[in-house]
């Protein structure tokens, strides 16, 4: 006669409560599970680790494990979101085997009675929209489909990076209110400093770019610019990116790059998205950490001599490259100079356009950017400019008949690195490099 397997179903509070045959195969099944399709996401035993303790050390959260003897065969994991007194569902799934026996409506039930008994006002969660085995179950418990969307970076499978779209469900309990409305809440934020530009990348999807951007500078004015990641245009990009005002940054497509690459070093391509044409750009994520991206250049280009300087014209910017060094600090007044420039210069109608005030001795810059937007002109003095110093390099590239690559100071203190290739007495590449660092991850109100 067989031995009957015992089927339990625990809730953990901490990985400690668990012995340690229990917590090994939790992670072993967590990995297993999202290795597969819909998921196809590489998770690393400590990433695991890190992940549960921090729900249930930071967030006060629980773990729910569903064993047949001693096998972890299915999970859950959520909190209590006290801001918005929300119950998130953070995790749930069940060994491919072992599916179809209740167990994750077994799961679902425990934390929505949990939810009750903590008086929270809704139970939510988030599910890649590939997964229509999961998304009955949810909608069979009253969860209802929220049309929030967001990309979120992934590592798959065989360690390549890639992106994937979760949809939101929530389910009011007591017929609460509803939750703050999208856009309020942003779910998925980045503030990325590329060599010392402060950057807002939205993984939000379906927002409008130029009252998010706008609402989003009032709230953290140290923001320069606002890029949107969402799914990419070629099938062989792995996202593409698009600017509040539509212009073209070098910096927002290394920090999109950083993002969806996570850090992985690698070849690939990215889209990038001027007035609503996009431009597939080629990038490397370098062993050291630096991402370098080739720049959109227009074929045959030239730099033209003016009495104020001399004009670069690149895709989605024009910059205007003054030889000047200034005697003051104050930003304020480098910004009407630039703003001033501008418009003597006739460039005052483009999407975008750059003042790059040169001082060659010390090889840096001052960058004042001014960017057309539907409503009103946003005027930067820039703490780095990478399509600024690409023209940099371009302007020198030309001016010597040859190849070049040159570290350019920016005003952040950090160099950005300017590669131009000329064949023939023509620019046929143009790229920048250097480091991209991450200061934010996760939602903020608006």
């Amino acid at each position: 006669m067989n031995e009957q397997i015992i089927t339990t179903q625990i809730e953990y509070n901490s990985l400690d409560e668990m012995d340690s045959s229990t917590r090994s195969s939790l992670i072993s099944t967590y990995i297993n599970i999202f290795k597969e399709n819909p998921y196809l996401e590489q998770f690393e035993p400590e990433q695991v680790k890190e992940f549960l303790t921090t729900l249930t050390e930071s967030k006060s959260g629980s773990i729910f494990v569903v064993q047949e003897g001693d096998d972890v065969v299915a999970f859950g994991a959520g909190y209590l979101n006290t801001g918005d007194n929300t119950f998130w569902i953070e995790e749930l799934g069940t060994d491919e085997q072992f599916r179809r026996q209740g167990y994750a409506s077994q799961i679902l039930e425990s934390f929505i009675s949990n939810a009750q008994k903590l008086n929270a006002e809704r139970v939510s969660l988030r599910t890649t929209e590939r997964n229509q085995r999961a998304i009955p179950l949810y909608e069979s418990f009253g969860f209802q489909d929220s049309q929030k969307k967001v990309l979120v970076p992934q590592t798959r499978t065989e360690n390549q990076p890639g992106i994937d779209i979760r949809s939101y469900y929530t389910l009011s309990l007591n017929d609460a209110p509803d939750p703050l409305e999208f856009p309020t809440r942003l779910e998925n934020v980045r503030f990325m400093f590329p060599n010392g530009n402060p950057t807002a990348l939205i993984l939000d999807q379906n927002v409008d770019r130029v009252k998010i951007g706008e609402q989003l500078r009032v709230n953290y004015p140290e923001i320069e610019q606002v890029g949107f990641i969402s799914t990419a245009v070629n099938s062989d990009s792995i996202c593409s990116v698009q600017m509040e005002g539509g212009e073209f940054c070098g910096n927002a497509t290394r920090s999109a790059i950083q993002v969806t690459t996570q850090g992985l070093p690698g070849k690939g391509k990215i889209d990038f998205i001027v007035e609503n044409e996009p431009l597939q750009l080629f990038f490397e994520v370098l062993e050291n950490g630096e991402i370098e991206v080739d720049m959109p250049i227009p074929k045959d280009i030239q730099v033209e001599e003016t009495s104020l300087g001399k004009i670069v014209r690149l895709e989605g910017i024009t910059q205007l490259i003054v030889e000047r060094v200034f005697d003051t600090i104050d930003t304020e007044d480098i910004k009407a100079e630039g703003r001033r420039l501008i418009f003597e210069a006739g460039l005052q109608d483009e999407t975008a356009t750059g003042v790059m005030f040169f001082d060659r001795k010390l090889g840096a810059i001052e960058p004042v950017v001014r960017v057309n937007t539907i409503e009103k002109e946003s005027l930067y003095y820039e703490s780095a400019c990478g399509s600024g110093t690409c023209a940099i390099g371009i302007a020198e590239a030309l001016s010597l008949g040859e190849s070049i690559e040159i570290p350019v100071l920016q005003p952040s203190g950090q160099y950005i690195t300017v590669g131009v290739e000329i064949e023939g007495g023509k620019i046929i590449r143009s790229y920048i490099r250097g480091i991209v660092d991450e200061t934010f991850s996760g939602k903020i109100d608006l």
